[in-house]
């Protein structure tokens, strides 16, 4: 009999006179596969206790009769009094909406360690590839709790230290 070349191949082999961990019959299989089955689903019922968040009621949202016609279909845009971000009405919209928002989010009792184990996976410096424009080399870099990224540039004979932030979008 040949013996399989690869260990996956061994493993994954179905036929029993190949692959000694069927112990001679396919029941053997069948039997651990069916006690693997009820173990996951076992450890999947298991229902911890989750905790109870008051229900959400958002405030009604209006709608408008608006109809555009695109060729020969009709579509409907009863929303589009949102599309304008700088109405008094919307940015009331939006209020209310949050007001909705955070209160739920405040009442999340895992929230803040939630937010230092992000914090803390995140906080790392970034840079990405550089890249060659004429006399110069430029690069990004995050020094990791930055929004944006810091365009950098220095002289393609130069060093680091002579490197310069040149745009710097967290400053508009």
């Amino acid at each position: 009999m040949k013996k399989p070349s690869s260990g996956a191949v061994f493993f994954l082999s179905l036929n029993a006179t190949e692959n000694p961990y069927f112990r001679g019959s396919k029941v053997y299989f069948m039997k651990n596969l069916v006690l693997l089955s009820l173990m996951i689903t076992a450890m999947s019922c298991n229902n911890p206790q989750k905790p109870e968040f008051s229900s959400l009621s958002y405030p009604q949202t209006k709608t408008v009769d608006t109809v555009d016609q695109y060729f020969d279909t009709q579509v409907a845009d009863p929303y589009r009094w949102l599309e304008d971000d700088r109405s008094e009405e919307t940015g009331a919209w939006v209020a209310e909406q949050n007001k909705v928002t955070f209160g739920h989010l405040s009442e999340v009792p895992f929230r803040d360690a939630l937010k230092s184990r992000l914090t803390e996976l995140w906080n790392y410096e970034k840079v990405t590839a550089p890249f060659k424009e004429g006399d110069y080399t430029y690069f990004y870099k995050n020094n990791g709790l930055q929004n944006q990224y810091v365009l950098y540039r220095l002289q393609n004979r130069g060093y680091c230290r002579k490197c310069r932030g040149v745009f710097r979008p967290q400053y508009f």
